[in-house]
């Protein structure tokens, strides 16, 4: 299930992401840094960092559950420590541990040359559609 998710009407709409194509076992999203994504200062606001990440981890892992199941994201730790005032940011999502009902991701939040601008990690629980 590599299927880009259908993001119309949502909150990853209205931010402009994308879901960009897994490589190397990891998974990747694009957000624009624009008038959607800025805090007051026109640099990229925390907040759409984490939702960033918090989709590309969810996505991720709603790729690896079975039909009966689905994530929810139980806990999410973020440290930035860079920014950004244009460009696009690309998302890395790195599974740490895939368990039966938990799934631990490593999120980096990069910049157009590659410079970490936030680190995420975000544990995703996965709940049974018939809980």
């Amino acid at each position: 299930m590599n299927k880009s998710p259908d993001f119309r009407n949502t909150l990853m709409e209205a931010l402009g992401m994308k879901i960009l194509p897994m490589q190397n076992g990891k998974y990747y999203a694009s957000m624009p840094v624009d008038h959607r994504t800025v805090q007051i200062q026109g640099c990229l606001h925390g907040g759409a960092s984490i939702a960033l990440a918090e989709t590309l981890a969810g996505y991720a892992s709603s790729t690896l559950c079975s039909q009966e199941e689905f994530p929810v994201g139980i806990s999410v730790t973020a440290n930035h420590i860079n920014t950004a005032c244009a460009g696009t940011v690309i998302a890395e999502a790195t599974p740490i541990k895939l368990g039966k009902r938990l799934h631990l991701w490593q999120v980096d939040i990069l910049n157009d040359n590659k410079d970490i601008l936030s680190t995420v990690r975000i544990t995703n629980y996965l709940i049974s559609h018939n809980s």
